[in-house]
């Protein structure tokens, strides 16, 4: 399985009611993804959604550790994930390099 990094724009597309739509599951494992959340977004906007909440408990969903993103190079960071991080994201990780 490959790591897809999430965002709550692309999940909260997913959102049945009270809980992740199956499709949401259906889609990752059909394309062979693991889907992660970047910590900081998971703890200041996705954790305040109680269906994200139950995805991460059920483990459908994964939540990253810092050491997963705080790399020496940029290069190293964008080859180790399937999918391109945000923008957002590519300027928080580019503030801690430049610490």
């Amino acid at each position: 399985m490959k790591k897809v990094l999430i965002d709550t724009c692309f999940i909260n597309k997913f959102k049945d009611g009270t809980k992740l739509s199956d499709d949401f599951a259906l889609l990752m494992e059909e394309m062979m993804f693991s889907p992660v959340i970047h910590p900081y977004v998971y703890k200041n906007e996705m954790a305040l959604f109680d269906f994200i909440r139950g995805a991460v408990e059920k483990n459908v969903i994964s939540i990253a550790s810092y050491e997963d993103f705080i790399q020496n190079d940029v290069v190293t960071i964008h080859h180790k994930w399937t999918a391109p991080v945000s923008i957002r994201e590519s300027l928080f990780m580019k503030k801690l390099l430049d610490k």
